[in-house]
């Protein structure tokens, strides 16, 4: 049996309302203010689900499809490091 894999290429429309499926879904396993790490860009985001905010505390490399998705989800993304 063959498995089939989803799109998750946020730059086509299939894909980005699968990455906004799965993130929507992500985020109701991780508590408010809960910290959810990346590890393939090893990223480190606080959520503050009150204010639909996420905020950057640590990135080892840039991913701006993180910020591109929850965006698409209507939040807003912070950096903590003001240097981004």
């Amino acid at each position: 049996m063959q498995r089939t894999q989803n799109n998750y290429d946020i730059h086509t429309p299939e894909g980005m309302e699968n990455s906004k499926r799965w993130l929507s879904h992500a985020l109701t396993l991780i508590g408010d203010n809960g910290i959810w790490g990346i590890p393939r860009s090893g990223t480190v985001v606080r959520i503050d689900k009150q204010n639909k905010t996420a905020t950057v505390v640590a990135q080892g490399s840039p991913d701006v499809s993180i910020e591109l998705v929850f965006e698409a989800l209507g939040w807003t993304v912070e950096y903590a490091d003001s240097g981004h």
